[in-house]
């Protein structure tokens, strides 16, 4: 059973004046790569420049999106197109589309509509298709996109791989917002490095 998004799952969640890092905290309820359900540190960072993005695969994909966004707050979803992204990207991308909440109040959910191959074989999950809440391990990754679709801001993260039968001992995703002309976040698109 995937940890649950009430209060006690997360111990703390922090985010500085400057909001130039956002530190979230969380209490797995689950035993996970000898972690044995202690306290967990994600580091996520939202003042981050191209040059902090360590693998190529993540400074190609940011230029790509300040380019596609011009001045506006994000590109639009329409310019997430396989045949302008960068090609080394699209095999490590992932991209997620914000559905909800809906007028008869149910919950904001995330569907993946795209893992690709180079993140399933390095977790060896398939998730294309399915909701985040339905998997998991990953309420870190909810709660983090909770705070994009709130935000309507990119972020890098570095986090230990919860949501994985493999074992790698982290990971690091540089994840940005695309939306529509009413500013409301549509798809997020992460780029992934496996450590």
């Amino acid at each position: 059973m995937a940890p649950s998004l009430a209060a006690d799952a997360f111990s703390r969640i922090q985010l500085d004046q400057n909001v130039t890092k956002v530190e979230f905290s969380f209490l797995d309820q689950e035993t996970r790569h000898g972690n044995g359900g202690a306290s967990m540190s994600a580091r996520m960072r939202v003042d981050f420049t191209e040059d902090d993005l360590s693998h190529a695969r993540q400074r190609h994909l940011y230029a790509y999106w300040q380019e596609a966004r011009c001045e506006a707050w994000c590109p639009p979803v329409a310019s997430i197109d396989p045949m302008k992204l960068p090609r080394d990207t699209l095999s490590f991308l992932s991209v997620l589309e914000v559905v909800g909440p809906d007028a008869e109040g149910a919950p904001q959910r995330f569907r993946v509509r795209l893992h690709g191959t180079e993140i399933v074989e390095a977790t060896g999950i398939e998730i294309t298709g399915r909701y985040l809440d339905e998997i998991d391990g990953m309420a870190r990754q909810i709660e983090r996109c909770r705070w994009m679709v709130r935000h309507a801001r990119p972020y890098l993260v570095a986090d230990a791989l919860t949501w994985s039968p493999r074992l790698h001992s982290a990971y690091t995703a540089l994840n940005l917002p695309f939306g529509d002309p009413d500013g409301k976040v549509r798809r997020i698109v992460a780029v992934f490095a496996f450590t």
